[in-house]
């Protein structure tokens, strides 16, 4: 991802974020270094819950809203990890909103956003993590007793859930659900573009605050005119999801054929660093998702709180 972007030309810091699921981390250390040595920032995620917990995939999701609490910067662009980049993304740096597009099974996807760092958010969000990890969701109630908004749709303007005001779309309990609560509904300065409708709304306060105009929709190409393609940002990335993720792909030979085309700019992108594994050896690996691709075996009911120790 840092080698297509800086090929395409960027400018901007480049920041992994690291999770451990081990406490001892001095294996990866050699990792690390290579990391840094190709002039990526490391940042260690905290745990949302007590490390003695198996980390798991929910926890992992909604770390997401880490680059709220990057104030160093004034805005910043997450990707998933399975994300690369094919043109230059810094113009999506000078939009004035928070971004999201619209998911395929969500009212918004957390696999590309533009986040407005802010401590407050941060924050308040970081509590209502660590208080749905404690729980058993609720899909009429989601993240604050309140039914999901009629008003919100999936890509290409079906309604987000069946039956309808339920929280029981794709990420609803997560990541994707939590960025809606926050800010489509209740803080807005967000917009959501839906790539295939080509329109992109504008939440100023939040459904919540301003049910009958709170939203506006923007033209696309007014909303997008930072980058001069006035393209939306799916535009500019491939995004490898489930099992199409190029280290769980056979690399060796593969055909030049529209379909496999990503997935050869992403095998010469990883050959010219010149690393000890390569596309030629990546397969044998076995690599896989390293929390799988849904949130399986989260504990029913939530996390139980450790006991803590009396006091004489």
């Amino acid at each position: 991802m840092h080698r297509s972007l800086e090929a395409q030309g960027s400018t901007a810091d480049f920041i992994a974020m690291i999770g451990y699921s081990e406490n001892d981390t001095t294996p990866f250390i050699d990792d690390m270094n290579m990391l840094k040595s190709h002039g990526i920032i490391i940042h260690e995620l905290p745990r949302l819950v007590d490390p003695t917990f198996p980390l798991k995939f929910a926890e992992m999701a909604l770390l997401k809203i880490t680059p709220y609490s990057f104030t160093q910067y004034e805005k910043v662009q997450f990707f998933d990890g399975d994300v690369m980049p094919t043109k230059n993304m810094d113009c999506f740096f000078e939009m004035p909103y928070n971004a999201f597009t619209i998911g395929a099974v969500s009212p918004l996807n957390s696999g590309w956003f533009l986040a407005i760092p802010n401590e407050k958010a941060f924050l308040e969000m970081r509590e209502k993590a660590i208080w749905r990890l404690f729980r058993e969701w609720n899909e009429k109630e989601g993240w604050e007793n309140e039914e999901l908004p009629p008003q919100l749709t999936v890509r290409g303007g079906r309604p987000v859930s069946k039956p309808k005001n339920k929280w029981n779309f794709n990420g609803a309990d997560m990541d994707q659900g939590l960025f809606t609560h926050y800010y489509v509904i209740h803080h807005g300065n967000v917009i959501l573009m839906d790539t295939d409708l080509g329109v992109v709304r504008h939440y100023r306060k939040g459904i919540a605050n301003d049910v009958a105009h709170d939203m506006v929709e923007i033209p696309a190409k007014q909303a997008l005119d930072v980058c001069h393609s006035s393209l939306m940002p799916t535009r500019y990335f491939a995004h490898f999801t489930g099992r199409s993720k190029p280290w769980m792909n056979d690399l060796r030979n593969l055909e030049p054929t529209r379909r496999n085309a990503d997935l050869i700019t992403w095998a010469k992108l990883l050959d010219g660093m010149k690393l000890p594994v390569n596309s030629s050896t990546i397969g044998d690996l076995k690599l896989g998702s390293p929390l799988g691709f849904f949130n399986v075996g989260f504990p029913k009911g939530g996390y139980k709180k450790k006991p803590q120790p009396s006091q004489k």
